[in-house]
């Protein structure tokens, strides 16, 4: 008998569960981001980003438009704060780093809180 997730249908898992994926980002050449990044960023509700100029370049390169949230480490807590209420709420946030792979350092509440994290690979 499967116990935990395995037990669980991805499908009703994802339905009843906020996720936030953890997004890997190209370190100097938007070309370098996977598809399955990509994807990911297009299918969150809302994304959750170091600085919002950086990623909103990249965003705007792949004709993705969604809410940006700012998570440094000047605002930590408050933004931790934030993103566990969009998840709270039910929606998928992806946090993308400025460039490779994000470190946990930034708004680690979140990552100890939520019950799914997916991290998503990078180049």
């Amino acid at each position: 008998m499967r116990n935990g997730l395995a037990a669980i249908g991805k499908r009703d898992y994802h339905k009843n569960v906020a996720i936030l994926y953890v997004v890997a980002t190209p370190i100097g050449n938007l070309g370098d981001i996977t598809h399955r990044a990509l994807e990911t960023l297009k299918s969150v509700d809302v994304i959750a980003c170091e600085d919002t100029r950086h990623t909103l370049h990249l965003l705007t390169h792949f004709g993705i438009r969604k809410p940006l949230l700012s998570c440094r480490a000047r605002n930590e807590e408050e933004a931790s704060v934030r993103v566990i209420d969009v998840l709270d709420k039910g929606q998928n946030v992806a946090y993308a780093s400025d460039a490779g792979t994000p470190g946990f350092r930034v708004c680690p509440a979140p990552l100890a809180w939520v019950p799914a994290c997916a991290p998503r690979p990078s180049p």
